[in-house]
């Protein structure tokens, strides 16, 4: 019969025959078959493995292997909590963070001798920072409150008939802390007017 070459088919079939002589007994021989078949069972058989995600839930360079202890068990941390694997985490996607909107609250600002109106026009505030020390001022020496917030700031403001405050009203507060004119309030969003904020009260520098 004519033999034929692995060019002679488009693939090539390979087969690997393993041939055994045995001797012995008929219980030696089952025995020899028995420990041959767990051999060969024992090669083909796989390792599970253990796979970590990483934060974005893909897999990481290194990959922890053997995480399966002989027994199948999962393995331990020192503390004896089984040790799962890493969960996937949203991140942060940067997004500007809320702001609560300011709102009116019950201020007296047109008694006395000297109202706000009266004293902000007379000032001529031309921007947020320079208003909102001018208004701070006011507060402080016509109506002895040292420590204010957006509220205030918003209600003088709306009294005004100025609409357009700040997206961030915290924001002229902020700048003018970092000047040194303001120090923190009593509560969280407020702050003070300082002996240097005073000082710039009528310069428009």
């Amino acid at each position: 019969m004519a033999k034929h070459s692995s060019r002679d088919v488009p693939g090539r079939v390979k087969f690997r025959v393993i041939e055994f002589e045995l001797d012995g007994s008929d219980t030696a021989l089952q025995d020899a078959i028995k420990g041959l078949s767990t051999a060969l069972a024992g090669s083909r058989a796989q390792t599970p493995v253990k796979r970590l995600t990483s934060g974005n839930g893909a897999l990481p360079s290194a990959v922890v292997e053997d995480s399966i202890n002989a027994d199948g068990a999962e393995e331990e941390t020192q503390d004896g909590v089984s040790e799962a694997p890493e969960t996937s985490r949203p991140r942060t996607t940067g997004k500007p963070r809320a702001v609560a909107r300011p709102k009116v609250i019950d201020l007296d600002l047109t008694s006395g001798d000297l109202p706000l109106k009266a004293f902000l026009e007379q000032e001529n505030p031309t921007n947020d920072s320079r208003r909102y020390l001018m208004i701070a001022y006011w507060l402080k020496h016509q109506r002895q409150i040292t420590s204010i917030g957006t509220n205030h700031i918003y209600t003088a403001y709306r009294s005004m008939g100025w609409n357009n405050i700040p997206a961030d009203p915290l924001l002229p507060f902020r700048n003018m802390r970092t000047q040194g004119w303001f120090d923190l309030g009593e509560k969280r969003g407020e702050y003070t007017l300082n002996h240097v904020g005073e000082g710039k009260v009528g310069n428009q520098k």
